[in-house]
């Protein structure tokens, strides 16, 4: 495990400057309801005053004993060619600098995989397995262990929102442009940069609609729970 300082210095010496970090809207709205991101296992137990949206990985993660953990991309995927982030078009864009304070890990592969042999040894290990072809891979997370429930915004640059240029919802549950609405005027009121991208609609499968932009319910606020 590395210290939060050691690990912001290696990424900076490789040219990463931001960490990613992506959400469905109702997970995004969430956070930003409650000023922080907050982890899985938090949410898990404190249904009744906070929101986080399903991952298929949760069982695994539990089991690898991560889900107090919070994950972040050194890129953002969504600006890989015709990539589309799975885990949601709202993508909290931070400074290297969240991981001061914290033990961070960096992944050798992606978790749902389940294997033991989860992190890399040493930063030598990690800078000479995560970048090939000029490029950080998609599987080498950079991890907050043991977050303690969350981590504040103070080091969130901008949020973008990423919406398909025509909607095949029709649903109006599930309306893109709703959604990146509500998580803009979210963003204004709280004093956050905003930003949204046009998307071919052919990127994003239909069935991700509900996922991505869907409100099926009101998004809870912590109410000072933390």
């Amino acid at each position: 495990m590395f210290a939060g300082e050691e690990v912001c210095s290696f990424l900076e010496n490789k040219g990463y400057v931001h960490l990613y970090h992506a959400n469905a809207a109702s997970t995004a709205l969430s956070f930003l309801e409650n000023r922080r991101i907050l982890t899985r296992d938090y949410v898990n137990k404190n249904r009744d005053h906070c929101w986080q949206t399903k991952q298929k990985s949760d069982d695994t993660d539990v089991a690898l004993g991560i889900f107090d953990d919070i994950f972040f991309d050194v890129e953002n995927l969504w600006e890989r060619g015709n990539y589309v982030n799975l885990y949601g078009p709202a993508v909290f864009k931070f400074s290297t600098r969240v991981l001061n304070g914290s033990n961070v890990e960096i992944t050798r592969y992606n978790p749902i995989r389940g294997r033991g042999d989860l992190y890399f040894s040493s930063l030598e290990a990690a800078g000479n397995s995560c970048i090939a072809y000029n490029s950080w891979q998609f599987c080498n997370h950079i991890v907050i262990k043991r977050a303690g429930n969350s981590i504040r915004l103070n080091c969130l640059e901008e949020i973008k929102f990423y919406v398909p240029n025509s909607s095949l919802s029709k649903d109006s549950r599930n309306d893109p442009y709703k959604a990146c609405s509500i998580i803009q005027q979210k963003c204004m009121a709280s004093n956050i940069a905003f930003d949204s991208c046009v998307v071919d609609h052919e990127r994003i499968p239909l069935y991700k609609y509900p996922v991505f932009y869907g409100f099926m319910g009101n998004v809870p606020r912590l109410q000072g729970q933390l």
